[in-house]
């Protein structure tokens, strides 16, 4: 009995420790394939499209916006969650930022990558729970996040007209 307890304690301290780093996401939006998220846009040209699994979070808009503004809404939708957010590396297109254990939250880590064309902009957020054995609660980060940048958005298209 012992020795099932001890094997136990073991594989429970093990995935405690084994936390997610920043280094476990994608290096650049150059890895990720946008395209592929792409795939089954809806013809709305005003609206924003979405794509969603338990830890990623695709959006995508015809809304017409600058470098400058997609990186700005990106880090006051991470800031109004409560991040702490990374020096932004716009070669990279990618703004990574961590997020410390709460009352009713693991801790986890997120990056948010862009793509920006004239037709449209790509956006794709990926988050890691840190220190969970069990695998993170039903709720999908990312798309808290992806929600928060889209109200952002929403808000610029409405005060352009």
């Amino acid at each position: 009995m012992r020795t099932i307890l001890f094997i136990i304690m073991t594989l429970i301290l093990s995935s405690c420790l084994s936390t997610a780093k920043l280094s476990d996401l994608p290096k650049t939006a150059d890895d990720i394939n946008f395209d592929a998220y792409a795939k089954g846009t809806t013809e709305n040209a005003k609206g924003i499209w979405t794509f969603k699994t338990s830890t990623e979070y695709y959006l995508e808009t015809s809304i017409p916006m600058t470098r400058e503004t997609v990186i700005k809404i990106i880090q006051q939708a991470l800031y109004m969650r409560n991040y702490k957010v990374n020096p932004v590396n716009t070669a990279e297109n990618r703004i990574t930022a961590s997020h410390g254990m709460s009352v009713n939250e693991w801790a986890y880590v997120t990056g948010v990558y862009f793509k920006i064309s004239p037709e449209k902009v790509q956006m794709y957020i990926r988050t890691k729970i840190t220190q969970d054995i069990t695998g993170g609660a039903k709720n999908n980060l990312s798309e808290k996040l992806g929600m928060i940048i889209e109200s952002y958005i929403r808000q610029l298209a409405s005060q352009r007209g």
